[in-house]
């Protein structure tokens, strides 16, 4: 009796660890999968990115300028005049460069009309949780913070992932619209900050999504 308790003991175990070990190789074959479609959309869009869009006709040239937003946020930049950093999982530190070092003279930051912004004080901070959908490439992500009378320093902190295995942390500037920096496959534990313009106030809000598996992310933002 002992030894067939001791084999369905064994049984169930083996089970669980089938199936957890299953469900594993399906989230990690999902985010993959996730990562090849929008590794196929990037090399899609540089073929038609660097094209002149003053030859181009209207149709092309909106063509143009949307695979342009896709190579651009598929890059981790900040925009000229701020200053920005990240901060990895192990305590390194390193700065990002601008968006001129990264992208042709003639091409412009991501601009849409400012988002209707959820509303915060003019200091603090606040850990949130937030759904992280793939990005597109006409529309940035929703807000889940910002930052009124921006003059100093903006950070994220990524405490959590639930799904997906990377995130993406963008920020914008809501008076213009412009997006004024992106992070990129960004992992549990990494922070992100930008500096403001020296001599700059403004209302700049932070944005996640994700290339990999959609699912959640929970992040911790101190501005001041």
């Amino acid at each position: 009796m002992k030894m067939k308790k001791m084999a369905s003991v064994f049984l169930a175990l083996a089970t669980v660890f089938c199936v957890g070990a299953s469900a594993m190789a399906v989230d990690t074959s999902q985010s993959l999968n996730a990562e090849s479609v929008h590794a196929a959309k990037v090399a899609a869009a540089e073929k038609i990115a660097y094209l002149d869009t003053e030859t181009a006709s209207p149709a092309l040239k909106a063509e143009i300028l949307e695979a342009r937003n896709v190579v651009i946020f598929n890059e981790t930049w900040i925009a000229d005049g701020y200053e920005a950093t990240v901060t990895e999982p192990d305590g390194t530190v390193h700065s990002v460069p601008h968006f001129s070092d990264l992208f042709p003279a003639d091409w412009d930051l991501p601009i849409e009309e400012p988002s209707n912004p959820i509303t915060r004080g003019n200091q603090g901070g606040e850990t949130i949780r937030v759904t992280l959908k793939n990005p597109s490439a006409t529309e940035m992500s929703a807000p889940f913070a910002v930052a009124y009378n921006y003059a100093e320093s903006f950070t994220v902190h990524v405490d959590k992932l639930e799904i997906s295995e990377t995130c993406n942390i963008g920020f914008k500037n809501e008076e213009t619209g412009e997006s004024v920096g992106v992070f990129t496959r960004e992992p549990v534990g990494t922070m992100v900050g930008i500096d403001a313009v020296p001599g700059t106030t403004a209302i700049v809000s932070a944005r996640a999504s994700t290339y990999s598996t959609p699912g959640y992310g929970t992040f911790t933002y101190t501005y001041w």
